[in-house]
């Protein structure tokens, strides 16, 4: 009589844990972070250039020269974050730092390939994304500067 209590117990948990990974299997979002799967305000995820660029070419409408020019910049932006995460002996203010700086290094490139509206539209777009996340400038920024290409 145990040994058949215990069998139906064990079987009621395989199948209790099995029902929970097809679950946690659907809702998930492939490379994507728990934080974005449970809908937290702050998602963090694997920075992708080629998204990237294609918002920025329906946003600013570039051309097939200017896509060609900026996809390798944000494939290097890419390559940055990707090394500065992993980078364990770098605490997190450091990454945080040395992320914004390739940010900005990558941003003033962009900016250079971009006609003078072109211009104008990202750093209206950067400033509308400053004020949706509740900041009203960049910490150490000046007044004429622009953020970095996020």
């Amino acid at each position: 009589m145990k040994s058949k209590l215990i069998t139906t117990v064990i079987t009621a948990t395989c199948i209790a844990a099995s029902a929970l990974c097809q679950l946690n299997a659907q809702t998930a979002v492939p490379g994507a972070s728990p934080a974005a799967v449970s809908g937290e305000k702050h998602q963090h995820h694997q920075f992708d250039p080629e998204r990237k660029l294609t918002r920025l070419t329906k946003r600013l409408d570039l051309t097939q020269a200017q896509q060609g020019q900026i996809l390798p910049l944000l494939q290097q932006e890419a390559g940055t974050i990707n090394s500065v995460k992993e980078n364990a002996s770098l605490s997190k203010k450091q990454k945080k730092q040395q992320i914004r700086a390739s940010f900005k290094s990558i941003h003033g490139q962009i900016l250079a390939l971009l006609t003078p509206g072109q211009q104008a539209k990202l750093r209206q777009m950067h400033h509308g994304h400053r004020k949706q996340d509740g900041n009203a400038a960049t910490p150490g920024a000046s007044a004429g500067s622009t953020p970095a290409v996020q």
